[in-house]
């Protein structure tokens, strides 16, 4: 449809096909010609717009403050919160790249140096020698939880718990017999921290053979048999057979003690283990930890048991764990030494010397007044 404005200045619409021919203006009846559809034929329209939009009122004017170019954009929160929480947000970050960094990072470029030493170490033929770990610093805040400062004497401990304990001077002692046995003996129970004068002396630490705390051991049921058929420690038979101290030494684990016995009294038999030549100084601890534990029992065995003790010992558990590596623990063990450690102190562990093959029981133990860690000989093997 064609739209268009006859000279009497009426609207005429007219048919496409119409293009170019004239048509009568309905409104004046005068012939009109129809105009074509190209750009110039349609300047009428545009001029018509233009009129109808010079015609129209301009828009009002708001009054009010002139908005500026640019939005201010808002300030940062600069409130005491704000910035809290920005330190916060800051610290989290850096603790993340920290983590990050030492658990992949580092390991990532220190582990191709570690192989290449180990492969150094093998193309001789020989094995390599393990390296120790650094020893801590002196004065950290470590050892016995809760042990009393500036004063020292005797610790006595034991597990299980609740063991009866006895002490007296070395120079009052007859080595073939018992401490309990002496006058002026001390007795107390484990675990005591015990204020004596500096001197030399001798502790034993003793259960009655049926006590709980012993009788739930598997296989000693028929170690309390043995005993019961076994000849006493003074009066040995000559048929060949163990006496009662011999099978108490093979039964239970090696602690470091002297002497291991099965003491006899009117209405009882006790499993005694003696430590001589205790030696206390003036202002320091000096401890004697004493296990009543089965020799074969395994360290896995031994966590599950003493689960129910808190934490009593702090120490430096990297430089410790790199020590029990030092020493050929296997890995799947050193998690449940660490944690004996923490609560009894105490760990008698056998080991071989990579180098020498040699079977040794070590002592594993740690410190009272600075945590460190210590692992004497208690018994040596052949070497195999």
């Amino acid at each position: 449809m064609i739209e268009f404005k006859a000279e009497c200045g009426h609207t005429v619409r007219a048919r496409d096909e119409d293009a170019g021919k004239k048509v009568k203006c309905s409104y004046c009846g005068q012939d009109t010609p129809v105009p074509g559809q190209n750009p110039d034929d349609l300047d009428f329209l545009f001029h018509e717009v233009e009129e109808a939009s010079a015609s129209a009122a301009p828009p009002r004017r708001r009054r009010g403050r002139r908005a500026a170019p640019f939005a201010k954009l808002p300030r940062g929160d600069d409130s005491p919160m704000g910035l809290a929480m920005k330190f916060v947000y800051a610290a989290a970050l850096l603790g993340v790249i920290f983590i990050v960094s030492k658990e992949l990072i580092v390991p990532y470029f220190t582990a191709p140096a570690k192989r290449s030493a180990r492969g150094s170490g093998a193309e001789g033929g020989e094995p390599e020698a393990p390296q120790r770990p650094q020893r801590p610093a002196p004065g950290n805040p470590h050892g016995l939880i809760g042990l009393e400062t500036g004063r020292g004497g005797l610790y006595l401990a034991s597990f299980p718990p609740n063991a009866s304990a006895y002490y007296v001077a070395a120079q009052a002692v007859d080595k073939s017999g018992r401490v309990a046995d002496v006058r002026g003996c001390q007795r107390v129970q484990t675990d005591a921290q015990v204020a004596v004068p500096e001197d030399v002396y001798v502790v034993e630490v003793a259960f009655p053979w049926n006590s709980p705390n012993l009788t739930h051991y598997e296989g000693y049921s028929e170690f309390r048999r043995q005993l019961e058929n076994a000849p006493a420690a003074s009066s040995r038979a000559g048929d060949g057979r163990k006496c009662r101290d011999d099978l108490a030494g093979e039964y239970f684990l090696k602690d470091g003690a002297d002497r291991v016995m099965v003491a006899e009294t009117d209405d009882q038999l006790y499993v005694v283990r003696q430590f001589q030549n205790v030696r206390v100084r003036q202002d320091r601890w000096t401890a004697v930890r004493v296990l009543f534990i089965p020799a074969d029992i395994t360290a896995q065995a031994l966590t599950a048991k003493v689960a129910q003790i808190p934490t009593q010992y702090s120490f430096d558990e990297d430089y410790v764990r790199g020590e029990l590596q030092y020493y050929a623990v296997p890995a799947a063990d050193r998690m449940h030494v660490l944690d004996l450690l923490k609560r009894i102190g105490v760990m008698p562990y056998r080991t071989k010397d990579p180098l020498t093959n040699v079977t040794r029981t070590r002592l594993f133990k740690i410190g009272l007044e600075d945590g460190m860690f210590a692992a004497p000989v208690i018994e040596e093997g052949d070497g195999g």
